[in-house]
């Protein structure tokens, strides 16, 4: 069964959400040069995510299901308004890596609480995968900039 408009619409705001990110950490490492692996690591594994759904989901519609409503659209704009932010002050600004460490963990929290991209009841299985995979590597990338943060603590602690 194809996808109804209303799952459509909600795949295109994740999908673009996902893609800006992509874009977001791909400007972070075209301004954090010494950085530039963590970064653009970053921006590819958002853009292979934003393919994932894009193929698998929208592409290969025909045997998927999910509930339209497993997504809130206010919640995924919201989402998609902070990094469309974060983007802006980048392009407009001088980049810190505290800053930018600081807004990818704002933003990957608030995808990580949100549970966008937990199983639900009725999720067919090709769902389940991308989801699974998806959430453990928000999962690793959260943990990523964790560790990044306090790396960044440390080294500031022990300039003169």
């Amino acid at each position: 069964m194809p996808l109804s408009k209303g799952q459509l619409t909600v795949l295109d705001v994740l999908i673009r959400n996902i893609e800006l990110l992509a874009q977001l950490y791909g400007l972070y490492a075209m301004k954090l040069p010494h950085k530039y692996k963590f970064w653009y690591g970053a921006a590819m594994e958002k853009k292979g995510h934003a393919d994932l759904l894009r193929t698998t989901l929208v592409v290969d519609s025909t045997t998927m299901f999910f509930d339209e409503n497993r997504f809130k659209l206010d919640e995924l704009q919201a989402s998609l308004e902070l990094a469309r932010k974060r983007l802006s002050e980048v392009e407009s600004k001088a980049l810190y890596p505290f800053v930018a460490v600081n807004n990818a963990l704002e933003i990957e929290q608030k995808l990580a609480e949100r549970r966008f991209f937990e199983n639900r009841d009725g999720d067919g299985d090709d769902v389940r995968t991308v989801m699974n995979l998806i959430t453990e590597q928000l999962a690793g990338f959260v943990g990523r900039l964790k560790d990044e943060y306090a790396a960044l603590e440390q080294a500031e602690d022990q300039e003169p």
